[in-house]
């Protein structure tokens, strides 16, 4: 081959390379130029941030979020019901911060994603309504948050009894507390495999002890990915990452023999002798700790269990989940609560009074967490009940007056 040839040779791979790279090109630049363009936008819209939990490890022990932030909530990739949320200065969801010591009485308030009330404005919420209702007496703290059960209760109630020594405190107990406690992570036993969160554990004699695990410090990279509307918005409000499960569970309900599991307030409804035991036993040795840890006897400490939702809207269905495992753990905690003194109040036959009444609902129906309606239920148990009148009894009665009209003495 001669030397021109050589060239128009080469000269022809060129063009084939050229040919071939240009809309190569143009699909990467169309492709980047996407993504910054649904970045810009989607930081005009509430997409879903997110919480922030920090290192959890001997310097940091107790299991919060990321304090005094601002930050956005929304649900689903039609981003609904959307809002602004702020953590305070203890890291917890609440538009008041906490005063250590406490310059007044203290009602503490504990639960997982019911009590931190991310689906709804704080002063919507349970210990934003208690709070409207006995300021300027009384200050109510809330310490919550998501996959939280029985011994990340004990821990939160621990350190509110050193940190803010509180008059009275109020547990919010739903369903699935009973099943959460599960092997998780690297063969430890974590609340619902949340590192950072407290755990019961076994010590050489068989007892359940409580223990604490530890979460690192996140990598560079995943607070780089945090700063991305984009990426919050395909992690939290489309769930890309939750893909494979989802799909895992519609395959289970396809070929499951007995046909899929059936939810009751959104726990599995199976009564399995090895479960029960097992719930069981996390609800004594929660109850037999409580007083310990909260430094407050029973007699000043409300248990306030979760309604029964939705089957509790129709008596039929209700009266057919009687035998399910909710509805028998619920029983369970209500009697052993009541034998060791607590005042134990079911949300069930509250929410049922308030629905014939009124028809309302008390969950979001794209969500199974309480809706304001919800929490002023809950609210109204708290205000109601017979430990906040021992623990208050001059707020209780000035409440009793502001509800009838009647004069102050």
């Amino acid at each position: 081959m001669t030397e021109p040839q050589c060239q128009s040779e080469k000269m022809k791979s060129m063009t084939c390379v050229r040919q071939m790279m240009l809309p190569l090109a143009a699909v990467t630049i169309g492709f980047i130029s996407s993504l910054i363009v649904a970045e810009i936008v989607l930081r005009f819209l509430p997409y879903n941030e997110g919480l922030i939990v920090p290192a959890i490890n001997d310097s940091q022990p107790l299991y919060h979020f990321v304090p005094n932030r601002e930050f956005r909530y929304s649900q689903d990739w039609d981003m609904k019901n959307g809002r602004i949320r702020r953590t305070n200065n203890e890291g917890f969801l609440s538009d008041i911060n906490y005063v250590s010591p406490p310059t007044k009485p203290v009602l503490a308030v504990i639960g997982d994603s019911f009590v931190e009330a991310v689906q709804v404005d704080w002063k919507e919420s349970v210990h934003g309504r208690l709070h409207e209702k006995l300021t300027p007496n009384i200050d109510v703290y809330a310490f919550g948050a998501a996959y939280a059960s029985f011994a990340q209760y004990l821990a939160w109630a621990r350190y509110a009894h050193h940190a803010f020594t509180p008059d009275m405190l109020v547990v919010n107990v739903v369903a699935n507390d009973y099943d959460l406690p599960r092997v998780g992570m690297g063969g430890d036993e974590f609340s619902a495999g949340f590192r950072g969160m407290a755990y019961f554990a076994e010590d050489a004699t068989g007892s359940l002890i409580l223990k604490r695990s530890d979460r690192p410090t996140d990598p560079w990279w995943r607070g780089l990915l945090r700063r991305s509307a984009l990426v919050a918005y395909l992690y939290r409000n489309l769930q890309v990452t939750a893909l494979p499960e989802k799909l895992g569970m519609l395959w289970s309900v396809l070929t499951e023999p007995d046909g899929p599991s059936h939810y009751v307030a959104n726990t599995d409804a199976r009564v399995e002798r090895e479960r029960v035991a097992r719930a069981q036993r996390h609800v004594d040795r929660f109850l037999d700790l409580l007083p310990h840890e909260s430094g407050l006897p029973p007699e000043r400490i409300l248990i306030v269990l979760d309604g029964l939702r939705t089957e509790l809207y129709d008596a039929a269905k209700l009266a057919t989940i009687q035998d399910s495992f909710p509805a028998v753990m619920h029983r369970y905690m209500a009697a052993a609560g009541i034998a060791r003194g607590f005042e134990v109040r079911d949300l069930t036959p509250l929410f049922i009074e308030r629905h014939e009444k009124t028809d309302e609902r008390f969950e979001f129906p794209f969500n199974g967490h309480w809706n304001a309606n919800g929490h002023d239920v809950m609210a109204t148990a708290v205000l109601s009940s017979r430990t906040l009148a021992r623990t208050f009894p001059e707020v209780k009665s000035a409440l009793v007056r502001r509800q009838t009209g009647a004069p102050s003495p």
